[in-house]
């Protein structure tokens, strides 16, 4: 879930698969804190 994504340095796609997985699994932990730490690593990384 947005691991393997995350794992070749693909953030944007991590994001996503995290998105529809926290969608479709509401409330699980696991996915919410890995989507909340890889949209927290995004911000900081984008230009401005």
């Amino acid at each position: 879930l947005g691991l393997l994504a995350g794992q070749r340095q693909r953030w944007e796609e991590a994001a996503r698969e995290l998105r529809t997985a926290d969608a479709l699994l509401p409330g699980h932990a696991r996915v919410r804190r890995n989507l909340d730490a890889v949209e927290r690593y995004l911000e900081r990384t984008r230009p401005r």
